[in-house]
């Protein structure tokens, strides 16, 4: 689950008690949080960073100003030097940019690491409006060879699950089998194959 938290615009983003406090209220020591400021100074950052390694989650400082406080506060520091802006003090083009694409490859590489990926496709699809079922449909049926109906017949037994669907056609299992040998490798399909050991 990912939870975000802002501190908003104006004088907001200087209140470091208020980054503890949100932290305190929502961050457990299994959790791993992501702080993110361009300047890598942002108080509120780094007050939900200070409450977060006390409470024994792990931080990763995600900024565009190497050696900044937030990443000498940071289990790990992500830290990008992206150079002036093209217009001075708008951060939302370079820096921003550069930290969408980062957040994008953690979210990328949590998703391959907790199995919602199978040989380079998103099996973690949920099918919730035409186009979306339409793409489950041809990623079951690419990934099993089966043809549309039973691609469709499988999606619609297992209640939209792509990786059960899979499972089920290329194992020969039911559909609770399916979920239930899924539920053991925690969601992990490949290992649900036997293609790799479970996490």
């Amino acid at each position: 689950m990912v939870q975000a938290h802002d501190a908003g615009d104006g004088n907001a983003e200087d209140d470091r008690r208020r980054g503890c406090e949100e932290a305190r209220a929502s961050v457990e020591p299994s959790d791993a949080v992501v702080a993110i400021s361009a300047s890598g100074r942002t108080e509120y950052a780094l007050g939900a960073v200070e409450e977060a390694r006390r409470i024994g989650a792990m931080v990763v400082g995600l900024s565009c100003a190497p050696h900044s406080p937030l990443g000498a506060a940071s289990d790990l520091a992500i830290e990008i030097a992206t150079g002036p802006e093209v217009i001075a003090g708008s951060t939302r083009l370079k820096a921003g940019t550069v930290q969408k694409v980062v957040l994008n490859m953690i979210s990328t590489g949590v998703f391959t690491r907790l199995g919602r990926t199978y040989h380079g496709r998103m099996i973690g699809v949920a099918p919730a409006n035409v186009k979306l079922r339409g793409r489950a449909v041809a990623l079951v049926a690419d990934l099993t060879g089966a043809g549309k109906e039973q691609a469709e017949r499988a999606l619609a037994e297992s209640g939209g699950s792509a990786s059960v669907a899979i499972l089920m056609l290329r194992s020969g299992l039911t559909v609770d089998e399916a979920k239930d040998r899924l539920d053991a490798v925690g969601g992990d399909l490949a290992a649900a194959l036997g293609e790799r050991r479970a996490r």
